[in-house]
């Protein structure tokens, strides 16, 4: 017996026959597994993924993971994730029940079968039904697969985590499903991609200051540290994480016995505005406290903070002002900011629109005597 066919025509290809897979379920599962495995090899890119869908392949493939064996579910989830790469083909798959399925596969599947799954929910977690995935069970075995999955597992789960992480309600249902600790040992132990996303979730829930202290007990903070020496692509992060955490006094004392001044003042020469952007607001947050304030003042910062109150934006002259006015709180500070010639530049702020900028302006001048 063979399974239907249906001619797809794939761009820059004649029309060629693929296997679909509309057929129904039969004793010899080598019928639709061959269709579903089929969609999956041709599901290649965006473009090939919205033919099938335009082909009206999805249906067919989520009612045979509904009704599928063991063996069948894992080439259909494999199938369906290869297509929710597309957003267009995710809003078609991704629904209460479709996402119901793929938790029971995460919970209960083969090893393949929770990857596939665990795939297919880290992107529809970029469409806005995050908080679906979360109701319905999801976190407890993506927690489960950073302690005890393959690596391929754990970088699915650890992405799809992160991008939980944007919504606050599943920040909190995170931290009751004790996700913190994991993610703190993945940043710690994990593979380049693994920690980078970990990074990601460890700065949104840390966003939540009822977590930060928790993040700091988990060790994660001298990992934070580690990466902002390491490539680029993770110190935009690991600097957001770190600037979050320095909300509170003790990670503040932490994050400065890590060695974390330096580095970020090297960000603050570096090419790009997110790098400086959260550079200078950890510097401020970290100035908070006493001990930080002569080792950020000796880094050479002030001439950064300087260079940022000449900044167009309004963000970047508030923290400026903000680490200036916190480093002037002590005296042993007050030659090295006059000497960097901030004064001048702080009075020239006065004059500006942004009210808040003002009143940091302000603050930072009367700490000077």
């Amino acid at each position: 017996m063979l399974s239907p066919l249906l001619c797809l025509a794939v761009p820059g290809e004649a029309p060629v026959t693929r296997a679909l897979s509309t057929a129904p379920l039969s004793s010899d599962e080598r019928v639709p597994i061959g269709s579903a495995s089929g969609l999956g090899r041709l599901a290649t890119c965006i473009e090939n993924c919205e033919i099938i869908a335009r082909a009206e392949a999805i249906d067919p493939l989520l009612d045979l993971l509904r009704g599928g064996s063991n063996v069948q579910k894992e080439q259909y989830v494999w199938a369906l994730s290869r297509l929710t790469s597309s957003n267009v083909c995710c809003g078609l798959i991704i629904d209460d029940e479709a996402i119901s399925l793929f938790v029971e596969l995460l919970r209960n599947g083969s090893v393949d079968g929770k990857l596939h799954a665990a795939c297919a929910l880290g992107n529809a977690a970029v469409i806005g039904v995050r908080h679906s995935i979360v109701t319905h069970g999801a976190v407890s075995p993506f927690v489960a697969l950073l302690e005890t999955g393959r690596n391929h597992q754990k970088d699915q789960a650890v992405r799809t985590l992160a991008n939980l992480t944007v919504d606050k309600k599943n920040r909190a249902q995170i931290t009751r499903e004790e996700g913190i600790l994991p993610l703190a040992k993945v940043l710690q132990d994990g593979t380049p991609c693994q920690t980078g996303q970990a990074a990601r979730a460890l700065a949104n829930l840390a966003i939540d200051e009822r977590n930060i202290d928790a993040i700091t007990q988990a060790g994660a903070i001298p990992s934070l540290v580690s990466l902002l020496r390491g490539s680029n692509d993770k110190k935009d992060q690991a600097t957001r994480a770190l600037a979050n955490l320095a909300f509170k006094p003790d990670s503040r004392s932490v994050i400065v016995n890590a060695g974390a001044v330096e580095p970020h003042v090297s960000l603050l020469g570096m090419e790009g505005y997110s790098f400086k952007m959260l550079a200078v607001r950890a510097l401020a947050n970290l100035a908070l406290n006493a001990e930080s304030r002569r080792p950020i003042a000796n880094s050479g910062a002030v001439g950064f903070f300087v260079e940022r109150l000449r900044d167009e934006s309004d963000y970047q002259r508030s923290h400026a002002a903000r680490a200036l006015a916190n480093l002037a709180i002590g005296e042993e500070c007050h030659t090295t900011v006059i000497q960097g010639r901030a004064i001048p530049v702080l009075v020239t702020q006065l004059s500006c629109e942004d009210e808040d900028l003002k009143e940091k302006v302000a603050l930072a001048l009367a700490n000077f005597p």
